[in-house]
């Protein structure tokens, strides 16, 4: 299963959560910048149910949301969790209890309603007052059992309400109503702790169904404030990226990873360079607001695994489990595409002037712009003689001769994929490709193919001609 990351601390103690997520990593009661820090091991779902406020930073609504921008499930109960949930279920944060559904329904509105004293971690946050919302259960419980009237009820809820609630103790306020305080002494339960079970229950049980995908359709938007944040989390937590497509396990040291990559410097660096596109995509598409329509979610799904040879379920199956993938994951690389996809866009106009100067520090421009002269050459002499193949023969020719590769299943996703606008215009250049090493066939000239450097200009198979269909 998925890891699960669970915060709490007085609602329910470490062995209450494990007793129902035995595997749960169980964290303190999450503060600013621990809902982030959690998010960027990739969990399967993050579990809220207490946190800090006091003297202490609470968690900011928008890692949360920066957790659910980037695929991972976020749910919240019975104490800070229900007041997120309720101010964030409409962005796909999931409440569960019955104490979020009574803020979701504006029956409570109030912070202080799920707020105690608790004492520290030494003391496992153990409970120093009761929650307004438990007091509120209880007493109306005892109220349907006739152990108390309804107007004594109403007295007691609002002696409490008026206390401060690090001052509110149930037992205090029933201890001038004898069979009331003997009542509470033996049938008191929490609806917090309630809650916050059945919340891990619904997570364990939507990891195990599958339930836990996150697709958003809005776009996060960033600040100078957010960004600083977010530049402090990853500083102190040490992570190499936001971005990880799972978690690092106890078992997998990733610097000795990076380690056995930079042993092969040209090959770490293609790598970093990939990483640090994906990222700068990333925060672009961020930063502008990119559209997560299901449409657009799911094209750039098809065109992520297409890019990668996957083309039925198997594959993918395969594919997934050659790199130690799980389905999860392809949130993940439908993001990633969506991103990458948008940042082109973006700069469609600059991108063309970037290839050059990248293809001149490579040193490949020169041979490149020699054989487009030769080209342009070769093609102005040649008369028309009508017997260029046609498109589908042309395809063929190219992917089977020149550059060895399977012919992809979508050719108009594939030729953008590569650079060139549309299929029309990747035909017109095949079409010249083709009539250009026509025209060398038998000439001393001798120029190689670009995308085929390793194979000899003069050799049978770079001038194979296509066959008419």
């Amino acid at each position: 299963m998925n890891q699960i990351v669970v915060f709490a601390g007085p609602t329910l103690s470490e062995a209450d959560v494990r007793r129902h997520a035995p595997e749960a990593t169980v964290l303190s009661p999450a503060a600013h910048g621990d809902v982030l820090r959690a998010a960027l091991t990739r969990p399967g779902a993050i579990g809220i149910i207490d946190g800090v406020f006091d003297r202490v930073p609470a968690i900011w609504h928008k890692e949360v949301l920066w957790a659910l921008s980037n695929g991972v499930a976020v749910y919240g109960a019975a104490s800070m969790g229900a007041l997120r949930a309720r101010e964030l279920s409409v962005f796909g944060m999931r409440g569960v209890g019955r104490i979020y559904e009574a803020y979701a329904s504006d029956e409570l509105e109030d912070d202080d309603e799920v707020a105690v004293l608790h004492a520290d971690a030494d003391d496992d946050f153990r409970c120093l007052s009761d929650a307004m919302v438990d007091i509120r259960i209880t007493i109306e419980r005892a109220r349907e059992a006739g152990v108390v009237s309804a107007q004594d009820a109403d007295q007691i809820i609002a002696v409490a309400k008026a206390r401060h609630y690090t001052d509110r103790r149930l037992r205090d306020l029933t201890r001038a109503h004898d069979g009331l305080h003997a009542w509470v002494r033996e049938h008191h339960r929490s609806q917090k702790s309630l809650d916050a079970i059945e919340m891990i229950q619904r997570i364990v049980r939507d990891l195990t169904e599958a339930q836990t995908e996150v697709r958003p359709t809005w776009a996060l938007q960033h600040t100078q404030y957010w960004d600083a944040a977010y530049r402090k989390v990853l500083t102190e937590s040490g992570a190499a990226s936001g971005h990880s497509v799972q978690a690092v396990s106890d078992l997998d040291d990733v610097g000795h990873l990076l380690d056995e990559s930079r042993l092969d410097p040209s090959g770490y660096r293609r790598v970093e360079e990939r990483a640090l596109l994906t990222l700068l995509a990333s925060s672009e598409a961020q930063r502008s607001g990119v559209e997560r329509s299901q449409r657009l979610l799911d094209t750039a799904t098809a065109e992520a695994l297409h890019a990668e040879g996957v083309s039925s379920h198997d594959q993918l199956t395969a594919w997934l489990e050659d790199r130690q993938m799980a389905e999860a994951d392809l949130h993940w690389i439908r993001r990633r595409w969506l991103e990458l996809r948008f940042a082109r866009r973006n700069f469609e106009i600059a991108l063309p002037s970037a290839v050059i100067r990248e293809l001149t520090l490579t040193g490949e421009l020169s041979g490149l712009r020699e054989r487009a002269e030769h080209k342009r050459v070769a093609l102005s002499l040649e008369s028309d003689s009508g017997d260029a193949p046609e498109s589908g023969a042309l395809v063929d020719w190219y992917f089977r001769d020149v550059i060895s590769e399977t012919l992809p299943s979508n050719l108009d996703v594939w030729s953008k994929q590569h650079g060139w606008r549309d299929l029309p215009d990747l035909l017109r250049a095949l079409g010249r490709e083709w009539a250009f090493q026509q025209s060398m066939a038998g000439s001393e000239v001798g120029l190689r193919p670009p995308i085929a450097a390793d194979r000899p200009a003069d050799s049978e198979e770079s001038r194979a001609t296509p066959t008419k269909h």
